[in-house]
């Protein structure tokens, strides 16, 4: 269910897919814990370091609608290693109303944010539409931005179909949108799923010193998914390429391991 989008898209995007749905179409086990461990490796063009991502998160679905999500990564980017702790909590606030808060922290934020902190407001709307509004604000260490989003999904049968818009703002800069599309098969009694996702437009990245944050033009295509070989045993997957405008093109892999109890 989770997809890692580069630069400030994966925080957001992160609470959006997390948040449990307002339907009870393509939902999976509710009431329990769920913890992933995984690596991801990233090849970059032009001459530009590799990067590499170990991670390990958890979530729990305590009541219906109600869940928890939690994480710690370490990350390599152009040559820079970094750590983050990052969390959400997913509230519904009435029967058609939904509420996500989440938020990240870094203490070396050599490429990461210092810290994020956003939310998430999702609404039934009628023939099983769910739209949803977000900001988050982003904390760097020489400069912040901002990011909104808008997304329009809906569930029919074993199919997801979503929309989301980003507006990234840079301090002191103009607006950076993007858009992304995306569809979702589930399969199988434990809920598997595969996906894919599509995102064009600009995005506000940041690129390591001395250029800091960049707006380039982006296009991105991912395959997502997770597959349950066992009751209680899954792995996760991401395959992915990214254009980050001229400065270089990533190609990668993440590979996750998950247990439920």
């Amino acid at each position: 269910m989770k997809t890692r989008l580069p630069g400030l898209l994966y925080p957001l995007l992160t609470a959006a897919i997390l948040v449990a749905p307002l339907t009870h179409a393509a939902e999976g086990i509710r009431l329990r814990t769920d913890v992933e461990f995984g690596y991801g490796a990233e090849r970059l063009s032009n001459n530009t370091p590799d990067w590499q991502n170990i991670f390990v998160e958890g979530s729990h679905r305590f009541k219906d609608r109600h869940a928890v999500f939690g994480g710690l990564r370490a990350t390599e980017r152009f040559g820079l290693w970094d750590q983050e702790a990052y969390g959400s909590l997913h509230y519904p606030i009435a029967p058609t109303w939904n509420l996500a808060v989440e938020g990240s922290l870094s203490p070396a934020h050599e490429v990461l944010p210092k810290f994020t902190l956003g939310a998430q407001i999702q609404k039934l709307l009628p023939l099983g539409l769910i739209a949803g509004v977000g900001y988050r604000h982003n904390e760097y260490t020489r400069s912040q931005s901002a990011l909104r989003t808008f997304s329009l999904e809906r569930y029919w049968g074993d199919f997801r179909g979503a929309y989301m818009l980003f507006s990234g703002k840079p301090e002191g800069g103009g607006s950076a949108p993007a858009h992304r599309f995306q569809l979702n098969y589930y399969y199988g009694e434990n809920v598997s799923s595969v996906g894919l996702s599509f995102t064009t437009g600009r995005e506000v990245e940041n690129v390591g010193a001395p250029a800091g944050l960049r707006t380039t033009d982006v296009r991105n295509w991912t395959i997502s998914g997770r597959h349950w070989f066992a009751r209680d045993w899954a792995v996760t997957y991401d395959l992915m390429t990214h254009r980050q405008g001229e400065l270089y093109r990533r190609d990668g892999l993440r590979l996750g391991l998950r247990y439920r109890f």
